[in-house]
């Protein structure tokens, strides 16, 4: 099986979530998302635009070889899992933002 060096970008989000139920940590470093777990160091190489896919390194490749294969075995429910977790995640940021500003106020 080769493994794929590009992200597709509908599955960004869900691979990003599923990367850190596993206990990678993510930083935004220039025109790269960097995902750490110890040693382990996974890139996803971005511009800052939206695009079809992204560029990985061997690591990050590797991870998402293990994500797709969990994929298959679990079917669209493992996504949509992942998506809504990822939605869930958004609101808390949103709504603990506009708290601040309530306290400001």
């Amino acid at each position: 099986m080769s493994k794929t060096k590009h992200l597709p970008h509908n599955l960004c989000t869900p691979f990003m979530f599923w990367m850190f139920n596993g206990g990678y940590i993510s930083e935004i470093k220039k025109n790269c998302v960097v995902l750490h777990k110890s040693k382990n160091v996974a890139k996803i190489h971005c511009d800052g635009k939206t695009a079809e896919s992204y560029l990985m390194n061997d690591h990050c490749s590797d991870r998402f070889a293990m994500f797709l294969k969990q994929y298959l075995n679990n079917g669209r429910g493992f996504i949509d899992a992942l998506n809504a977790q990822a939605t869930q995640q958004y609101e808390l940021v949103f709504l603990n933002e506009q708290f601040k500003y309530l306290q400001v106020a």
